[in-house]
């Protein structure tokens, strides 16, 4: 079920109710100012699949940015990819895994760059819910 954003013409997807395996990961942590985030994506964006490919690890998820306790001045993140098996550290990147219990994260499904147009993008947001 979708409604229509009368201001872009765009569908937007209603909210849905899922249960998400726990998966392994590869990721880059940090703890960024607001103002620091775009380059600290697009530094762990460009080290990751380097990272990756040189281990032979392969990604089996768009990216992800996963969120830790409350947003202030700062935040308190990780980015990265669900991959097929446990990365070994190099260059910041670490091995991690979303449990699927009380955290939130993005995935970002299109690949953002500049040229695009910002209506393309599509961003899955994961929210924990108390039950």
């Amino acid at each position: 079920m979708s409604s229509h954003d009368a201001e872009t013409g765009a569908a937007a997807a209603e909210p849905e109710l899922l249960s998400l395996d726990p998966a392994t990961t590869a990721v880059i942590r940090g703890t960024v100012p607001a103002a620091g985030l775009r380059d600290f994506f697009d530094s762990a964006f460009r080290t990751l699949p380097r990272v990756l490919g040189a281990q032979g690890v392969s990604v089996r998820s768009p990216a992800f940015a996963l969120f830790r306790g409350v947003p202030t001045d700062t935040f308190d993140l990780e980015v990265g990819f669900v991959t097929d098996q446990p990365v070994r550290p190099e260059d910041g990147v670490v091995a991690g895994s979303l449990s699927g219990g009380p955290q939130r994260w993005e995935v970002y499904v299109t690949q953002p760059s500049p040229a695009m147009d910002p209506r393309d993008l599509r961003t899955d947001l994961t929210w924990p819910l108390a039950g």
